[in-house]
């Protein structure tokens, strides 16, 4: 089950996470008895989202456009994430809930949504608080947490203009944001010049 703060040890978030380009993300990725880090630097963040990301053996980039990130019908864990491949998406997202389907999970408590191509439902569980490192800090966030009818359990950060994947755990399968960077702002990697917003 994902860890929050035990609900008589809160403290009052530390405020909302600025993302823009350059920000990095670290994972912590979690697969039966193999951990992993995985890193997404951001090339743009808004209207659409454009990142590279790598893992201890691969890297890609992913263009998220930005229907996708208004009112995408689809997400997904990794399946966007391919060795090398320059992947683009018109309807699915990834690491960000769509922002029409978090509204319908804050607001209304569930929403159905996509993910492989076959429905599932997103059910609100709650709301919380979980702790991780922005800018070499340790801060507190507000969390919405979500139960799937797969049986996934969800941590998103509660914030309709960033519905950041916080963490994300099944059975055989978790992954955890541990480090957020929105300062350092050496070059991107493989991505030279953002593509033409779509």
């Amino acid at each position: 089950m994902l860890a929050a703060a035990p609900a008589g040890e809160r403290e009052a978030p530390d405020g909302q996470i600025d993302l823009d380009a350059n920000s990095v993300l670290v994972y912590r990725n979690q697969a039966r008895d193999q951990s992993s880090r995985f890193i997404v630097r951001l090339a743009r963040f808004k209207p659409d989202i454009v990142l590279e990301w790598e893992n201890l053996n691969d890297q890609g980039t992913v263009h998220l456009y930005r229907k996708a990130v208004a009112e995408g019908q689809q997400f997904t864990v990794s399946g966007l994430f391919e060795v090398g491949v320059e992947m683009e998406s018109e309807d699915e997202m990834t690491l960000w809930m769509p922002e029409e389907a978090f509204r319908q999970l804050s607001e209304k408590g569930s929403v159905k949504i996509k993910r492989s191509n076959l429905p599932f439902q997103i059910k609100r569980s709650g709301r919380t608080n979980i702790s991780l490192t922005l800018n070499g800090r340790e801060v507190e966030v507000p969390a919405l947490q979500a139960k799937d009818s797969r049986g996934g359990e969800w941590l998103v950060l509660d914030d309709l203009s960033n519905p950041l994947l916080l963490a994300y755990e099944t059975r055989y399968f978790k992954q955890r944001l541990e480090i957020i960077n929105t300062e350092d702002r050496r070059p991107l990697r493989w991505i030279k010049n953002p593509p033409p917003i779509k």
